[in-house]
């Protein structure tokens, strides 16, 4: 068909997604291979960069993944590898404009996602496998956004780290600056809330986070703290509450992440203990007439780390 229906027949596939989930429709997952192939190949028409058809494809093929429960995770892995090829591909594929630079990355951001949700389905040794080569594509898509943080293909490198745990170790010298610098992006909220989140699912991995980068992560957190540009969201002060105490937004916010820091690297973290003292203490400090004359008060830290 047509760009125009065949993406709102793939967007119609959502609901099928989420049909599966349910008992009595639980035939639909033997059919999870083909559906799947039958999206991939359809992203793949001379035509699929009209009419969002492309994207809406590779959107409906995570949400298969995604809404997959533990019957169709044999189903999931048999299609893993292809995904890690389509991504291989789309690494080299020759771009000869910006137009189909822009094309490329697309693609690349999409299948990173595809692999991503399935990363969190498949099993670990599945997963370690084919480590090396989705760390490699992930490094060489980061590499390739001249200074610009792919957040698809950092979230990508976070799953792997959750499902390798301390055996992520051996791909965080080349992973880590990339991470940083995300972390360094306080006028891009949402670059800085997934950096957050991948330091967090490293650090829970004990995945050979020394003490050098652990002292670049915690300043990099601290400066993100103390940034006026950067979400309250992100912070971990998402609202004030009358007594001035800021509340915990999210496990991906900056407070709570320094929790699971401390939790993985133990003693290590004790040098960091008083200066976060201090920056709590100055967000609690701020009082609720401070913030009625200026809301963004509170979130900017004046202590450094």
């Amino acid at each position: 068909q047509e760009p125009r229906v065949a993406a709102h027949a793939a967007w119609a596939l959502h609901n099928v997604a989420q049909l599966m989930q349910l008992e009595e429709f639980r035939e639909v997952i033997k059919y999870i291979t083909q559906i799947v192939q039958n999206l991939l190949s359809a992203s793949d028409r001379g035509d699929a960069h009209m009419k969002n058809l492309r994207n809406s494809c590779y959107e409906a093929v995570a949400y298969f993944i995604q809404c997959a429960n533990e019957d169709a995770i044999a189903l999931i892995e048999g299609l893993f590898e292809g995904f890690i090829s389509r991504l291989q591909h789309a690494v080299v594929m020759v771009v000869q404009n910006q137009s189909d630079r822009d094309h490329q990355f697309q693609i690349q951001e999409q299948l990173c996602n595809i692999i991503q949700t399935a990363v969190y389905k498949v099993r670990p040794e599945v997963v370690a496998r084919n480590a090396d080569l989705i760390m490699e594509l992930v490094v060489q898509v980061l590499q390739g956004r001249n200074g610009e943080i792919a957040e698809e293909a950092l979230l990508c490198g976070g799953a792997v780290a959750s499902a390798l745990g301390s055996d992520f170790g051996k791909y965080v010298e080349r992973f880590v600056p990339f991470v940083l610098k995300g972390l360094e992006e306080v006028r891009s909220g949402d670059v800085v809330a997934v950096a957050v989140g991948v330091t967090s699912e490293m650090f829970n991995a004990k995945a050979g986070m020394n003490e050098a980068i652990l002292s670049e992560v915690c300043k990099r957190l601290a400066s993100a703290l103390q940034s006026i540009d950067l979400w309250r969201e992100v912070k971990g002060v998402s609202r004030i509450f009358p007594s001035s105490i800021c509340a915990s937004f999210s496990h991906q916010a900056i407070f709570t992440t320094f929790g699971d820091i401390a939790m993985a690297v133990e003693g290590s973290f004790m040098q960091y203990v008083q200066p976060l003292f201090s920056i709590m203490e100055n967000a609690a400090r701020s009082s609720l007439e401070e913030v009625e004359k200026d809301e963004d008060t509170v979130c900017h830290i004046q202590t450094p780390l």
